[in-house]
């Protein structure tokens, strides 16, 4: 027996027009996705993976605060010692105010401050400066720390909790804390120089 009327009849016009329009849909699906790929494989080093937003120096845009910061949580905050030994900025208040520094080693600007931040450690014996690594992983800040020759004592904060407590949206982030634990001043961004860094130290510490 031969074949059917309903076998032999040709697809119907509208049959083709929806597998037309099927195709141009799969066509253009494939066309975003691999615009998105691109997109994403090309786009620069320093948006991937950075949960610490960094302020860019070029700008020269003002920074603000997300709020006051919470200078006795920040003082609270669990931090580790290069040797993994967890502590706290509470624990390294005595008998000389601190100068904490939030750094980060994709932070340009953090990295520019650390001689700075290193010469007034050595030679004004008013303060103590130290560092707190914001999110690096300890092996990649001691490394860096190394290499930029600093003496004074920094802290690593992995979960960037010091940086969440004081309030920073971005990095480099300074305060100046008394011996009792107050906050005396607060400076968010990069300094301009060493002797814009030693000209806020004596602002708010008094320099008599």
């Amino acid at each position: 027996m031969g074949a059917s009327d309903t076998e032999r009849r040709p697809p119907s016009s509208s049959t083709r027009l929806r597998v037309a329009i099927t195709a141009c849909l799969a066509i253009v699906l494939v066309l975003v996705a691999a615009l998105a790929f691109r997109t994403f494989a090309t786009r620069d080093d320093t948006d991937r993976g950075d949960e610490v937003v960094k302020i860019d120096e070029t700008t020269g845009a003002t920074a603000s605060r997300s709020g006051a910061p919470d200078v006795d949580a920040m003082l609270d905050t669990v931090i580790r010692e290069a040797d993994g030994t967890t502590t706290s900025l509470r624990d390294q208040l005595g008998e000389r105010p601190l100068v904490v520094n939030l750094w980060s080693r994709t932070c340009i600007p953090c990295i520019r401050e650390m001689p700075w931040l290193e010469s007034v450690h050595v030679d004004d014996d008013r303060i103590e400066v130290i560092g707190v690594n914001q999110q690096d992983q300890l092996g990649s800040a001691r490394e860096l720390a190394d290499e930029a020759g600093v003496t004074y004592r920094w802290f690593l904060d992995g979960a960037g909790d010091v940086g969440y407590h004081g309030r920073s949206v971005g990095l480099p982030d300074t305060y100046l804390i008394d011996t009792d634990g107050t906050l005396l001043a607060a400076k968010l961004g990069v300094f301009d120089d060493e002797a814009h860094l030693r000209s806020w130290i004596d602002e708010h510490l008094g320099s008599g």
